[in-house]
């Protein structure tokens, strides 16, 4: 009789382990988020030509540079939008001016923060735009902040994915 409970103690020991690894497992967000591919790992190189692609799409665009602008912004965005009215026009706005760029991150579990370290690269920014609406158009008159989505494309180039206000 004491081997068999030697034994039955082993077998539920055995479980136990198991099933607390597996729970442990089970938890740790880490182990079940995919593996980023190369391509998707972000530096500060990639930070300072994301920092200068913003720079010179939103002075494309307060130059009224509509085709400068439009080689700064993701395929999938020049497909949505037709060449026959300009980005300031689809945007409705008159007038657009950069006057000011915050580093951000997305955090899962906190969601936003413009409170990133030194010590890490990212390539989402806040912008703070002062605007001059066309009518009837959810812009207020001057200071407006938008987050910008950049996308890295298939040729290695950093291009406007879109804007929101939200990230």
């Amino acid at each position: 009789m004491c081997g068999q409970k030697k034994g039955v103690l082993c077998i539920l020991c055995f479980l136990l382990t198991f099933l607390s690894m597996g729970l442990a497992y089970g938890s740790d967000k880490s182990l079940n988020q995919p593996v980023k591919k190369d391509k998707d790992k972000i530096t500060f190189k990639d930070q300072k030509k994301v920092e200068l692609l913003i720079k010179n799409y939103f002075e494309a665009l307060e130059k009224g540079d509509d085709l400068r602008a439009r080689s700064l912004t993701s395929s999938k965005e020049n497909k949505l939008h037709p060449k026959s009215r300009t980005i300031k026009q689809y945007m409705g706005i008159k007038s657009v001016k950069l006057v000011g760029m915050k580093r951000c991150i997305i955090d899962e579990e906190s969601g936003y923060s413009d409170n990133v370290p030194e010590n890490i690269p990212t390539v989402c920014f806040q912008v703070k735009l002062e605007i001059k609406p066309e009518p009837d158009t959810p812009w207020d008159n001057g200071i407006n902040w938008l987050f910008v989505n950049v996308v890295k494309e298939d040729d290695g180039q950093w291009r406007i994915n879109d804007l929101g206000t939200g990230p």
